[in-house]
C-alpha cells in the first residue's frame, strides 16, 4: 500500500510541477480572460454558467503569487495534476497485479499528462481541468462500486454519494452528460434491474440534484449586477436560458453526411498520433486485447464515451478540450499496453537461460519501455511552454491603446472581448472603455439586459426605429446587423465609437476607417484616404517584422487565427471600396502569417476569378478546401470558375459537394440545376431548382431556371406561375423576358412574344437576338422583327 500511495504522489506532483514550470504568467486566449474575470468580480461567465468554477476559481485569486490570471491559470495545473492522480488510481484498478502494475500505471498516466490537448488546458484559465477531474473521480466510483466496493458507509449511501458529485461536477460543465450512458451501461449491468428500483432511483435523483443547487449561486450573484453577469438570470426564464446554454445548443447533434465522414475519422486518427505519438498509440493497440481478457466493462465504457464524443465532435461548435476527458480513458488503455509488453518480455526471458545479464537486460528494457512517456513530454514541451507567453495580454494592451478616451467599443471578437474584459475588470486598465458585442444588443432579452445593466450609459434608439432599419435586411442576421447600426449611429452622437472584428456582409462597411487592429465608426460613409492605407501597411508590416524575430508566435493564436482573419477583413472593406489591389494586399499578408487559413485562400480565389485568372482561383479554391473541406461557398465559387474553364463535369462535383457541405445553399443548388438543363436532365433540373426555392423562394435567377425548365418540360401552367412572380422581382430580366417570349410564342400570341423579345433584345443586346433566331419556338418571330429596329 505505501508503495501505492508514494506512486499516487508522483503521479500528481510530476505533473503538476510541469504544468507550473511551463503556466502561463497572463491572461491567454479562448475563453481565459472571460473566466478569470468570471472568478475575480465573483461574476457569471458564458452559458451554461459555470458557477462552481467561479467559485473555486476566486479561492485561487486569494493566493498572493503572480497576477491575478496566474493564480487562476494555476488553478488549472493544479486540477490537472489531480486528473491525473485519479487516472493513475483507476489504471491501477483495471491492471493485472504484477511487479510492474505501478510503473505500468505512472507511464499511461504521463503518456495522458504530456498529450497536447491536456497539457494546454492545464497551463491556462479553462474548465477542462475540473470537469476531468470529476469524470475521473466519478469513473473510478463507479468501477468501484460495480466491483462490489463500498465508498461510504453502506451500498445505497455508495451510490447516492456518487450521484451527488455526478450533479455537482454538472454546476462546472454539463459536458459531464456525455459520460451519462456510459455510466448507464455499467450500473445496468452490474446490478441490473435492482439500480432502477423506484426508492433508490429516487435517493440517486434527489442527491444529483441537491449537488446541482449550487447553480443558484447565478440568479443570487446576478442581483448583485456583477461587471460579468452573462444572460442576467436574476428571473426564471434568464435563468433556464443560462443554464441550459441555449445561445450554444442549438444544432448540437448533426446528421452524420457519409461525404465528410472519412474526413473526420481520419482527423480524429492524425488527432491521437499527435496527442499519443506514435509509440504510444501502439502501446494503445496493444492494450485492447489485453483489457478484453481483464476489463471488457472498461473497453465497453470507453467505447461508449468515445462514439458519442466523436459523434458530437461532427458540429462544428465542438471543441478539442471536449475530448480531453476520453483521452484520459485512452491512458488507461496505454497502461494496459505496456503491463502486456512487459509480461511478454518477461515469458521470453524465462525461457532464457537465468543469468544476470539476461535478467538485467529484462529490467532495462522494462524500464524503457515504462519511460516511454518522455517521448511526448520532450516532443511537447517547446509547444507547450507558456512560461513567457505575453502575447493575449500584448493584443489587448494594442488594442486598448488606439482607443481615444470614453470610446465605446463593439466588438463580436471573442479574442479581444475577453482580453478586454480582463484587462478593464482586473487589472483595472482603462476604466473609461466600454466593450460590448453588438450582436448581443439585438440577440434578445437575456444579452441585451447584461449588456444595459453592465453599461446603462449606452443608448438604444426606439424599438420602433430598430426595426423600421432592420427591415431592410433579406436575412436575418443582416437585418441584426442593420438594426446594430442604428444603434452606433445613436451612440456615435454623443462619444467615439469603434468597431472591432469585420463580419461578413458587414452593410456599413464604407462608414469604418481602420486605426490598426479597430475601426473608427462615422455615421456617413468615409472615403478610403492613402494616410490611413499607409498607417495601415505600416502598422502590419511592424508586426510582420515582429514575427521574423519571433517565430514562436507561430504556434500562438495570434498567427493561427487573429491576425490572418483581422488582415483578411481589411481585405474585405477595401473591397468594399472597389479597391482589388489593396484587398489584395491584406489578404496576401494574412497569408504570409498563416498560409493555411482558408477564407483568406479563398476570398484570394475570389480575387483571382473576378481578374480572370481562372486557373489561379482553381488553386486557391482547393488550397482553401484542403484546410476546410466543409467550406461550402469555397466548392460553390470552385464551380463556377470550373464552368468558365469549360470543366463542366468537375464543376458538377464541386456544386454537388457545396450542396452537401451546406444543405441551405440555394445558389449552389440553383448552379447544379443548370448543368442538369444543360445535360437535358429537366427532371432534376426541375427538382434541383424548387429545393433551392424552397429555401429562398424570392431568388429570381432560380425562378428564371425553373421557368425554363418547366417550358423544356411543355409544363406550361407551371412556367406561366412561375415567370409572373420572376418578373415582378426583376421587371427588367433579359433572360426572364426571353423566357416569356418562348411561352408567349408557344401558345400562339405572337404579338405577346414579339413585345418581349423586343424588351428582352433592348435590355441584353444582340446575344438575345442571336438565341431567338436558332431558337424554334421563336424563329417565326424574329421574322416579324425588321433588322433595323432590333440591332444595336
Amino acid at each position: 500500500m505505501k508503495k501505492f500511495a508514494d506512486a499516487g504522489s508522483l503521479a500528481f506532483l510530476f505533473p503538476f510541477l510541469i504544468y507550473v514550470l511551463t503556466l502561463c504568467p497572463t491572461v491567454h486566449w479562448g475563453d481565459s480572460g472571460e473566466l478569470i474575470t468570471a472568478a475575480y468580480t465573483l461574476g457569471i461567465p458564458h452559458p451554461p454558467g459555470h458557477p462552481l468554477y467561479a467559485i473555486l476559481g476566486k479561492l485561487f485569486t486569494l493566493i498572493p503569487l503572480g497576477s491575478i490570471a496566474y493564480r487562476v491559470n494555476l488553478m488549472s495545473a493544479f486540477f490537472g495534476g489531480i486528473s491525473c492522480y485519479l487516472l493513475y488510481r483507476i489504471a491501477c484498478d483495471r491492471l493485472e497485479p504484477s511487479p510492474w502494475r505501478i510503473a505500468a500505471a505512472l507511464s499511461g498516466t504521463f503518456f495522458f499528462a504530456f498529450s497536447t490537448t491536456a497539457w494546454d488546458q492545464s497551463t491556462v484559465a479553462e474548465t477542462t481541468t475540473l470537469h476531468v477531474s470529476f469524470m475521473m473521480l466519478l469513473t473510478l466510483l463507479a468501477f468501484r462500486l460495480t466491483s462490489g466496493k463500498i465508498i461510504w458507509r453502506n451500498e445505497t449511501y455508495s451510490l447516492c454519494l456518487f450521484s451527488f458529485l455526478y450533479g455537482l461536477s454538472m454546476t462546472n460543465h454539463v459536458a459531464g452528460v456525455f459520460f451519462l450512458p456510459a455510466f448507464i451501461y455499467l450500473f445496468l449491468s452490474s446490478y441490473g434491474k435492482k439500480i432502477l428500483a423506484p426508492r433508490l432511483l429516487g435517493k440517486m435523483i434527489a442527491a444529483c440534484f441537491i449537488g446541482g443547487l449550487v447553480y443558484l449561486y447565478l440568479p443570487i450573484r446576478s442581483l448583485s449586477d456583477p461587471p460579468l453577469d452573462w444572460g442576467n438570470p436574476e428571473t426564471w426564464s434568464n435563468f433556464w436560458w443560462v443554464i441550459t446554454a441555449r445561445q450554444f445548443s442549438d444544432n448540437l447533434v448533426k446528421k452524420v453526411d457519409i461525404l465528410f465522414l472519412p474526413v473526420n475519422v481520419w482527423k480524429r486518427v492524425q488527432d491521437l498520433l499527435q496527442q499519443y505519438t506514435l509509440v504510444g498509440c501502439v502501446f494503445g493497440l496493444a492494450g485492447i486485447p489485453a483489457l478484453l481478457r481483464r476489463e471488457r466493462r472498461f473497453l465497453i465504457f470507453t467505447c461508449i464515451v468515445l462514439v458519442i464524443l466523436c459523434y458530437i465532435g461532427l458540429n462544428s461548435a465542438f471543441i478539442s478540450a471536449y475530448f480531453v476527458p476520453a483521452l484520459a480513458l485512452i491512458g488507461v488503455i496505454i497502461a494496459a499496453g505496456i503491463q502486456w509488453v512487459i509480461e511478454i518480455l518477461g515469458a521470453v526471458s524465462e525461457r532464457l537461460k537465468k543469468v544476470s545479464s539476461v535478467a538485467l537486460l529484462q529490467k532495462s528494457v522494462c524500464s524503457l519501455l515504462a519511460a516511454g512517456f518522455v517521448l511526448p513530454l520532450k516532443l511537447h514541451y517547446g509547444e507547450m511552454d507558456r512560461s513567457d507567453d505575453y502575447y493575449a495580454y500584448r493584443y489587448g494592451t494594442q488594442i486598448l491603446n488606439q482607443l481615444p478616451q470614453n470610446t465605446l467599443l463593439f466588438t463580436a471578437d471573442g479574442y479581444a472581448l475577453f482580453t478586454l474584459w480582463y484587462l478593464t475588470f482586473c487589472e483595472n486598465e482603462r476604466p473609461d472603455i466600454m466593450i460590448v458585442n453588438p450582436t448581443w444588443l439585438v440577440g434578445g432579452p437575456c444579452l441585451a439586459s447584461q449588456v444595459l445593466e453592465q453599461y446603462p450609459s449606452v443608448r438604444m434608439p426606439d424599438l420602433e426605429v430598430i426595426r423600421a432599419n432592420a427591415s431592410q435586411g433579406e436575412t436575418v442576421g443582416q437585418r441584426q446587423l442593420l438594426a446594430v447600426q442604428r444603434i452606433l449611429d445613436e451612440n456615435v452622437k454623443v462619444r467615439p465609437v469603434y468597431w472591432g472584428l469585420i463580419l461578413n456582409q458587414l452593410p456599413f462597411f464604407d462608414h469604418l476607417e481602420c486605426r490598426g487592429l479597430v475601426y473608427a465608426y462615422s455615421e456617413t460613409p468615409i472615403p478610403v484616404s492613402e494616410e490611413s492605407i499607409e498607417e495601415a501597411k505600416a502598422y502590419w508590416d511592424g508586426e510582420l517584422e515582429m514575427y521574423r524575430h519571433h517565430p514562436e508566435m507561430e504556434r500562438t493564436a495570434l498567427l493561427n487565427d487573429i491576425y490572418p482573419v483581422e488582415l483578411n477583413n481589411q481585405g474585405l472593406i477595401f473591397e468594399e471600396h472597389g479597391r482589388d489591389d489593396l484587398a489584395r494586399w491584406f489578404i496576401e499578408r494574412s497569408l504570409v502569417f498563416n498560409p493555411k487559413y482558408p477564407l483568406s485562400r479563398y476570398n484570394l480565389g475570389r480575387l483571382e476569378a473576378r481578374a480572370g485568372n481562372y486557373e489561379e482561383a482553381v488553386d486557391q479554391y482547393h488550397l482553401a478546401l484542403k484546410e476546410d473541406p466543409k467550406l461550402a461557398v469555397a466548392y460553390y465559387n470552385l464551380g463556377n470558375a470550373l464552368k468558365h474553364l469549360q470543366r463542366l463535369e468537375e464543376a458538377f462535383l464541386a456544386y454537388q459537394k457545396a450542396v452537401r457541405a451546406d444543405d441551405s445553399h440555394y445558389q449552389a443548388m440553383t448552379a447544379l440545376a443548370q448543368l442538369y438543363a444543360l445535360i437535358e436532365q429537366h427532371e432534376k433540373a426541375v427538382e434541383y431548382f424548387q429545393e433551392a426555392l424552397e429555401i429562398e423562394p424570392e431568388y429570381a435567377f432560380a425562378l428564371r431556371g425553373l421557368a425554363s425548365s418547366y417550358l423544356d418540360t411543355d409544363q406550361m401552367v407551371e412556367a406561366r406561375n412561375v415567370l409572373e412572380k420572376s418578373l415582378r422581382l426583376e421587371p427588367n430580366s433579359a433572360p426572364a423576358l426571353f423566357s416569356l417570349a418562348k411561352y408567349d410564342a408557344r401558345i400562339g400570341d405572337t404579338d405577346g412574344a414579339e413585345k418581349a423579345l423586343r424588351r428582352s433584345i433592348e435590355i441584353g443586346g444582340d446575344p438575345f437576338l442571336e438565341n431567338a433566331a436558332s431558337d424554334e419556338d421563336l424563329k417565326m418571330v424574329v421574322l416579324r422583327m425588321p433588322e433595323a429596329q432590333v440591332s444595336k
